[in-house]
């Protein structure tokens, strides 16, 4: 694949991937300075907000989008456009173009570490955070965690399967159908998919007040790597809400379904046909259910995970 020059598109519009590798440079050099420029030619701090919009070229907030540009959409277009960037075959847009489709291209992952790597480069530069800052609940104690396999949906697996503190992944099939060219088609694909798991913890609080904590899940390779690269490997699992009332002890069960950070069930047309659709449109953010747990390796591969209980009204 190569990434193309120039795309036109059918709005009007011309992306130059010279003009993204510029803007990086423009950014990376804010970045180090410590300082924007925007649309009056002041120089403002760099926040993390704000990084974040010119990035995005958020209209209302960027910083001055002429100058800094349009680096994360576009980058998604250049790479949409690589298969055919002249419409010289006539070929359909790559799935970089869709936020519903842009992770079944290898090349998401690649190009949205390309964006955390400006984020990386600011916080580097930023004072290091306190335990006060994370809000972190002191008088919330997580007295244990693990995680199960969901038993109604693990029919006919090995005994090893429900060992706890395992997860398991496997290349399964997905029946689809096609509606369009009728008559309708049904085929299937091969997908990555995990088994159904669920996160179960044991809390107490131990303080004289009410508390409403954050508990959030990361998952981290067990390896020797430095702190530095170490921190970058982790991968968030969950987040999640749960009030508990001074003096109470209680289990929380978390299925893996419920997760914060994955997508919605998408809407298919037999949805639609069903008359399933709701009122109001899915959220396009998050992370396709069964791409939440790491791929790993096929003779495994071993992580922890880390919990961390925070303050719901420091965090909100």
């Amino acid at each position: 694949m190569k990434i193309p020059d120039a795309v036109n598109r059918g709005n009007g519009t011309r992306v130059l991937s010279l003009d993204v590798v510029r803007q990086s440079h423009e950014l990376l050099n804010a970045i180090a300075k410590g300082f924007l420029i925007n649309s009056h030619g002041r120089r403002v701090p760099v926040t993390t907000n704000r990084l974040g919009s010119t990035i995005e070229a958020n209209s209302a907030s960027s910083v001055h989008s002429d100058l800094y540009g349009n680096i994360h959409n576009n980058g998604h277009i250049l790479i949409g456009y690589s298969c055919d960037p002249d419409g010289v075959y006539d070929m359909d847009l790559g799935v970089m173009m869709e936020s519903f489709t842009a992770a079944r291209d290898p090349m998401f992952y690649r190009w949205h570490k390309f964006i955390d790597a400006f984020f990386e480069s600011h916080r580097r530069k930023m004072k290091p955070y306190t335990v006060e800052d994370w809000g972190v609940l002191k008088d919330v104690e997580i007295r244990s965690f693990e995680t199960i396999i969901d038993d109604k949906d693990a029919v006919n697996l090995p005994a090893h399967f429900f060992l706890t503190n395992n997860l398991f992944n496997y290349m399964g099939k997905e029946t689809f159908t096609i509606y369009d060219p009728e008559p309708k088609v049904i085929t299937n694909r091969g997908i990555k998919k995990s088994i159904p798991f669920s996160f179960k913890l044991n809390v107490r609080n131990n303080g004289k007040k009410d508390a409403r904590a954050v508990f959030r899940v990361f998952m981290v390779p067990d390896t020797d790597e430095d702190l530095v690269v170490w921190r970058l490997l982790a991968v968030e699992l969950d987040r999640f809400v749960v009030p508990i009332k001074a003096g109470e002890s209680r289990e929380i069960i978390r299925s893996d379904k419920d997760s914060s950070v994955i997508l919605p069930p998408e809407l298919t047309v037999g949805n639609i046909m069903q008359g399933k659709a709701g009122s109001k449109p899915p959220c396009g953010c998050g992370w396709p259910r069964n791409l939440l747990v790491p791929r790993g390796k096929p003779t495994g591969m071993k992580t922890k995970i880390y919990v961390l209980a925070s303050d719901w009204q420091r965090m909100a």
